[in-house]
């Protein structure tokens, strides 16, 4: 929990990438919720972020900065970004702030 906001953050393996996207909306779906999930397939990191409705953090805002930190692309919206990169470096990619 931080400033009232909770936040799941988890790191899986061998993950379909939409099963991380829906799970991560699933999560946005309960109020005051920021999901910060990661994926990896062998050389290949998937990340996705996602955010409740009540949550006043625009994702899209800081998501290009968390692309290059794991040599990623991808993008979003306000609400929901994903991207894929570079496996090495997604768990410093996820705790980037």
């Amino acid at each position: 929990m931080y400033g009232g906001i909770r936040i799941v953050y988890k790191l899986y393996e061998n993950r379909r990438a939409e099963e991380l996207k829906m799970l991560a909306k699933y999560i946005a779906s309960n109020d005051k919720c920021i999901a910060i999930l990661g994926n990896k397939r062998g050389e290949t990191g998937d990340l996705v972020v996602s955010r409740s409705c009540d949550v006043d953090i625009v994702v899209n805002g800081f998501f290009k900065e968390v692309l290059r930190v794991f040599d990623g692309k991808g993008g979003g919206n306000a609400y929901i970004c994903q991207g894929g990169g570079s496996s090495d470096r997604l768990e410093l990619a996820m705790t980037r702030r």
